[in-house]
């Protein structure tokens, strides 16, 4: 974005199709920018190599990263919250808010299902937080839901472990570990 005019990222930024998930398509053409220039999160694009050419790529598929703290509830299992806390875990000392790395967004164009799948998506999501967490650390990734089987089937599928719904959001909370 730094090398291109705001504008005109914009405006191929909103040619992202997303019905499935109004959310995704919103996320992509209206939050992304402010996100980046906020600091508040990093957005990544899988592109159509063979569009470089044309000056306006075509966008396949996205994912968003940011840091962020995750609130454990009471009512969570000694090995779990053993797992989330990892060496200064105590079962008298229950840590309530813990940093984690987020995958915000993640979404697929429309109009190009085959070019890339979900699996593809989410461990390219998960090898750019990793060379994050080499740098700096961390115990985990989080991830937010519906809880739509197809979706929660490809995050188990990857690693991913449901830890609780989100009561406020009504999403469901998975987490994947180091």
């Amino acid at each position: 974005m730094e090398e291109l005019d705001e504008a005109d990222v914009q405006d191929w930024l909103s040619s992202f199709e997303c019905g499935r998930n109004p959310d995704i398509e919103e996320f992509l053409r209206r939050r992304a920018i402010p996100h980046e220039k906020s600091f508040k999160s990093r957005t990544y694009l899988l592109v159509d190599v063979a569009s470089m050419s044309s000056g306006r790529p075509t966008i396949l598929a996205f994912f968003s990263l940011a840091i962020h703290i995750m609130n454990v509830p009471d009512p969570i299992s000694n090995s779990l919250h053993k797992r989330l806390h990892g060496l200064y875990f105590s079962k008298d000392v229950k840590l309530r808010a813990l940093p984690c790395y987020l995958i915000g967004q993640l979404g697929k164009d429309d109009r190009y299902p085959e070019r890339t799948t979900g699996d593809e998506l989410l461990k390219k999501a998960c090898q750019t937080v990793l060379g994050a967490q080499h740098a700096v650390g961390g115990r985990f990734i989080k991830i937010d839901c519906e809880d739509i089987p197809a979706l929660v089937d490809l995050y188990q599928r990857n690693g991913f472990r449901a830890v609780q719904n989100d009561v406020s959001s009504g999403l469901l909370e998975m987490v994947l570990f180091f």
